[in-house]
């Protein structure tokens, strides 16, 4: 709260939007009702691009898709949402559009179909899940890396396949260790 308040006191600017997306979609999210969290998201995602923060507005925007899949939200319309705010995630934030691809491929398990998600780039994410894996280890992206790891456990988690789940947490703790 004294982050925010302390960003009151200026024109809204990019760091406003990254402040409240940290604080909202990391922080507050575990005290609040998601609808809530979802709420602030939301307004965060619009405060972004009124203000021309397109990039970092895209992150919001990422994490309301993640907690209507948590809350519950019909797969359908969810799948639908998503697929129109990929295209705007891919105009502004290639990392935002990648984490969002992650969550549509769990909808899909979900929904028991495949929509061929990774089609909609033609190839520019490259042919499947395993691919943006390989790119994310490469770049070192940690975060992105942990998301579809994490990803990975929620299918899994589930389906209730029988896995080895000793080498999915062997994968989280090299993911945070790095």
């Amino acid at each position: 709260n004294i982050a925010l308040e302390i960003l009151n006191q200026w024109p809204p600017s990019s760091v406003t939007v990254r402040v409240n997306w940290m604080v909202y979609g990391l922080i507050i999210v575990w005290f609040v009702p998601l609808q809530e969290t979802k709420r602030r998201l939301l307004e965060t995602y619009q405060l972004g691009m009124k203000i021309g923060s397109f990039s970092t507005s895209m992150y919001p925007l990422c994490f309301c898709s993640r907690i209507a899949l948590l809350e519950g939200e019909n797969l359908s319309v969810l799948h639908q949402s998503n697929s129109r705010d990929l295209k705007t995630m891919t105009k502004y934030n290639l990392h935002c559009a990648k984490l969002s691809v992650l969550d549509m491929v769990m909808i899909d398990e979900l929904r028991g179909i495949d929509s061929n998600t990774f089609s909609m780039f033609n190839g520019s994410f490259g042919n499947d899940e395993k691919d943006i894996i390989i790119d994310a280890q490469l770049k070192g992206d940690n975060y992105l890396l942990g998301y579809a790891y994490q990803r990975r456990f929620f299918s899994v988690k589930k389906f209730s396949f029988r896995v080895d789940f000793f080498a999915i947490s062997r994968c989280v703790s090299t993911v945070i260790c790095l």
